[in-house]
């Protein structure tokens, strides 16, 4: 077993979370360790083939389990309240030292290659480089200083921009978090060095000095034991944070990636995502009864821009997402996507549902949509979860432009396009799985079911009150379809029940397609016997957001 033992210098955690530049970071993603001890391996020419051989068996090792206080996602003591602070921009300059870094660079690798001749001739030949790389560094320093000591009209303007009064200023967050203890514990359970590489991991450690930004200070070191209290989740198992990992080939990729940015580009983590559960958090509710669809398998596009989508526009949003997935390779698209069969048919099985989550349900709740859950059936099979992972990785590289995850356009019926971002991080309550998951008795409509059959005009003075009856049958009759308890109670209205949502009437007509006949839609009130765990899906709209019940005490 190996157990790498992380203490906060100053108590708290500052790393920015990779997908809300307003929220810190916690509890530390392995990778973000793994990238420290990467930059402290190259910090030593020529780099130590024993520690890099360490870094290799730990990259391959899978990922850890950890041991690290306050690892309750819904809870937000020792999290900073960040402000926005205006400082002045580092990235002005007068020369371009690059050709120097780059000299410099060719320089320290010409000395590697001296330091492991390993005969006469070679070593001949590999000094005679290291003359040559020296004097390329001292012409390109000279240029570099020729070009500093006669400046252009152009480098005496960007001096003086460099001065703290003229310089421009940007706004820079520095979110932190300060747990109840100051200790995070990676444990590979597998992994087993001898005890020179024990010793050459030690001397690493020693020089990893921070994790995150420059102030979060840190001391690293080999530790004998461990509790961990987040360990990686199983395909059957609950979902409580998702971590970015270390993935194959870790160090050479990240290697490749600094040849790239030298340091001064912007550049992206290389990671995996990985599911992780919190040990000991096996409650009663996690055998409640559940439908069709999981509570776990919750991809989440959050809603970015000044744009506020109304939740009546649910289904205008979903099929747009709906329409920029099947668009992604594989073509053509898999059943799981598309609904269909090889022969257009209809699936005959549960495939993905994608539900707009509204702010409702509290006293403030707006009623715009907050970003769109990528819902998963149950009895997914573990190829395709990783399918559907790479499907979405395939759409944030064709938009990837220096962000990370960078911003994806859905494009609507009407208006501008809809800006969405993937989101891992817990952030407001409603984009939350555990929001519209935890089991309860009762379930109130967020938006309107669409009913599977008519039954008749709800507004009616004569016959309203039998086509309510009928409703309540059909609500209950849907519940059963997607694998429900059939409910004890059920009330239908046209008019919303909870804070936020609209009424019936609002909401565009589903299907929308013209031609087709259009559903009779309801909110609903459900009571079951016993707590059932959501999400609750419910009528023939349920795959593109109509039909979402929240569970309300």
């Amino acid at each position: 077993m190996l157990i790498i033992e992380v203490q906060l210098l100053a108590g708290r955690y500052v790393a920015t979370a990779h997908n809300d530049r307003d929220r810190a970071e916690w509890p530390p993603h392995p990778t973000r360790l793994f990238s420290a001890m990467v930059a402290a391996l190259h910090d030593r020419v020529p780099v130590d083939d024993k520690e890099r051989t360490v870094l290799e068996e730990i990259e391959s090792a899978g990922p850890p389990a950890i041991e690290a206080s306050n690892v309750d996602p819904d809870e937000e003591v020792g999290r900073r309240t960040v402000n926005g602070v205006y400082v002045p921009a580092n990235d002005t300059t007068v020369i371009d030292t690059r050709k120097l870094d780059e000299a410099i660079a060719k320089r320290n690798q010409a000395l590697h290659v001296l330091s492991s001749a390993s005969d006469d001739k070679s070593r001949a030949k590999a000094e005679a480089g290291v003359q040559k790389a020296e004097q390329q560094v001292i012409a390109a320093m000279s240029r570099t200083i020729a070009a500093g000591t006669s400046p252009t009209d152009a480098d005496m303007a960007a001096a003086s921009a460099m001065l703290p009064e003229r310089r421009g200023r940007q706004k820079r967050t520095f979110p932190s978090f300060t747990p109840d203890v100051d200790l995070v514990r990676f444990v590979w359970p597998h992994v087993d060095l001898a005890e020179s590489g024990r010793r050459a991991l030690s001397s690493l450690l020693d020089r990893v000095t921070r994790l995150g930004h420059s102030s979060s200070l840190v001391r690293c070191a080999v530790a004998a034991t461990a509790q961990p209290n987040l360990v990686p989740a199983r395909d059957d198992e609950s979902q409580d944070w998702t971590l970015r990992v270390v993935g194959e080939r870790q160090l050479e990729r990240l290697e490749a990636a600094f040849k790239r940015h030298r340091g001064i580009e912007p550049r992206v983590l290389t990671s995996r995502p990985q599911r992780y559960r919190i040990v000991g958090d096996d409650s009663d509710a996690q055998i409640a009864p559940q439908g069709v669809f999981s509570h776990r398998d919750w991809m989440v596009l959050v809603a970015e821009g000044d744009a506020r989508y109304e939740s009546t526009r649910c289904v205008d949003i979903a099929k747009a997402l709906h329409r920029a997935l099947l668009d992604l390779p594989p073509q053509p698209a898999p059943e799981l996507i598309s609904g269909r069969r090889a022969d257009g048919k209809p699936s005959e099985r549960p495939h993905v549902a994608l539900i707009p989550l509204p702010d409702v349900g509290h006293e403030h709740a707006h009623g715009g949509v907050l970003g769109i859950a990528i819902v998963l059936p149950r009895n997914v099979s573990a190829e395709e979860r990783a399918a559907m992972h790479r499907i979405i990785a395939e759409w944030e590289m064709r938009e990837a432009h220096g962000e990370d995850p960078p911003l994806l356009s859905l494009v609507l019926t009407t208006g501008g396009p809809m800006l969405v971002r993937r989101t891992e991080a817990p952030g407001p309550w409603g984009l939350r799985a555990r929001t519209w998951c935890r089991p309860a008795r009762r379930w109130v409509t967020a938006t309107p079911i669409a009913l599977d059959r008519n039954p008749g005009n709800l507004r009616s003075a004569t016959t309203g009150a039998a086509a309510a009856v009928s409703a309540k049958r059909i609500v209950a009759d849907a519940c059963d379809a997607v694998g429900l308890p059939r409910p004890s109670a059920v009330e239908v209205s046209l008019g919303p029940l909870l804070v936020g949502t609209a009424p019936v009437r609002a909401f565009d007509p589903f299907p929308p397609e013209p031609g087709r006949l259009r559903r009779v839609r309801v909110h609903s009130e459900i009571i079951f016997d016993e707590p059932v765990r959501g999400p609750v899906l419910l009528g023939a709209g349920r795959y593109v957001g109509l039909g979402l019940c929240r569970p309300v005490e």
